[in-house]
């Protein structure tokens, strides 16, 4: 018999512990041990919030004399970690072990009042996020041997020093593999198509840059007889490898799904198209540069205007149920929005620090519609300036 499988041996591993919880209470004058769940199961979670607890921790926002201990929070069983590359570089900043979990039951269960040992890691998409990422560094790094690995990769491929961009475009593959049995079908409205970035693969390419298609599993095919675009996803694909070109790339293009978080966590300008929770994205940080979907309305038979959006929260929408039931639905980027916004970045990077090419009084127009925002978490990410002129109707 497995024991773990028996309730009453997980309650007793439980109960065994509370003894600790109080002496850790009885220590807290002199030091506090807090417990905290990481979202291990899922890369964007486990990336760009562990980012946030680590940035937090840098700014000193961590009370002293404070141990804090982590465990892999899962909300399926027996979910795998996402990623191993990222739980090792991780490790080597915290302390993760998921026997600390029965110590974070232990203190609920320990009564009195606990609270003063719980870490509130922050959440991605949380007000603090953009602030926290502008104001510090990176927090991980590679070790020697990683780099050579990684460069030796670049370099059989045929990249070697060139500039690359990474490409994601987000599908039902993932969770569909990795947490059979679930329905997510309302995360649909997250999903596009990614032949829809085969122009701006092109285009990118035009301008000397490689290009390399990521993904851990992907429905979508693709076809490009380019030779300096690259199936990574299909080819080459590891978990060391998500991470390192991730860190390495000129600028990333993804959508609305965990790996662009990576890029996030390393500071890599980052463009997330097919946006749609528009009330929530002048809390990015300032690096990244953004293209929403358009709301169509049946009832009316037109798009609705992004004062609109954020007006009635539908920018807060994280359900595909919840667009329905207001004869809503989300229309994609186009491939022609798609390539303006990858050669507005590209363009960017080619120019000096300090210097940009997105045209202020556009920005503004974007930037307008949250100045009802808390002034002290906006940090004014950008908006494809094409997108802004060709849909001005949209913006007023």
């Amino acid at each position: 018999m497995n024991l773990e499988n028996n309730p009453y041996y997980r309650k007793f591993r439980v109960f065994a512990w509370i003894p600790i919880i109080w002496l850790i209470r009885l220590l807290r004058p002199f030091f506090c041990v807090r417990f905290g769940g990481l979202f291990s199961e899922r890369i964007g979670h486990f990336a760009i919030e562990t980012e946030l607890y680590l940035c937090q921790k840098a700014l000193g926002k961590i009370p002293p004399r404070t141990i804090d201990l982590f465990f892999h929070r899962k909300a399926v069983p027996d979910a795998s970690i996402s990623n191993m590359t990222l739980l090792q570089m991780f490790k080597k900043r915290m302390f993760i072990h998921n026997i600390y979990e029965l110590l974070w039951k232990a203190n609920h269960c320990a009564g009195g009042d606990g609270s003063a040992h719980f870490v509130d890691v922050p959440k991605a998409g949380s007000v603090e996020q953009g602030l926290l990422l502008d104001s510090t560094e990176c927090q991980v790094e590679f070790s020697d041997q990683q780099v050579r690995e990684g460069e030796d990769f670049l370099q059989g491929v045929g990249i070697g020093n060139s500039p690359f961009v990474c490409v994601h475009s987000r599908d039902s593959a993932y969770l569909n593999s990795a947490f059979p049995g679930i329905n997510w079908d309302y995360h649909n409205y997250r999903d596009c198509d990614i032949n829809s970035f085969v122009p701006a693969m092109e285009a990118l390419t035009d301008k000397g840059y490689f290009v390399l298609r990521m993904g851990a599993v992907v429905g979508d095919s693709f076809q490009s007889a380019n030779p300096r675009i690259i199936d990574y996803s299909t080819l080459y694909r590891s978990d060391f490898l998500d991470i390192f070109l991730s860190s390495r790339c000129s600028f990333f293009l993804g959508t609305d799904s965990g790996l662009f978080n990576v890029a996030m966590l390393f500071r890599k300008k980052t463009i997330v198209t097919n946006y749609s929770q528009v009330n929530n994205v002048i809390y990015m940080p300032s690096f990244v540069t953004v293209l929403p979907k358009k709301i169509w309305s049946y009832e009316r038979g037109c798009c609705l205007k992004y004062s609109e959006v954020l007006q009635r929260k539908i920018g807060n929408f994280v359900r595909t149920d919840e667009f329905e039931e207001l004869k809503l639905t989300t229309i994609c980027n186009s491939p022609e929005d798609i390539v303006d916004v990858a050669l507005e970045v590209a363009e960017s990077c080619e120019r000096s620090e300090g210097e940009s090419n997105f045209d202020p009084s556009i920005q503004n127009q974007f930037w307008s519609l949250y100045e009802d925002y808390d002034a002290q978490y906006k940090l004014y990410p950008r908006i494809s300036s094409n997108f802004v002129i060709k849909n001005h109707e949209l913006f007023e």
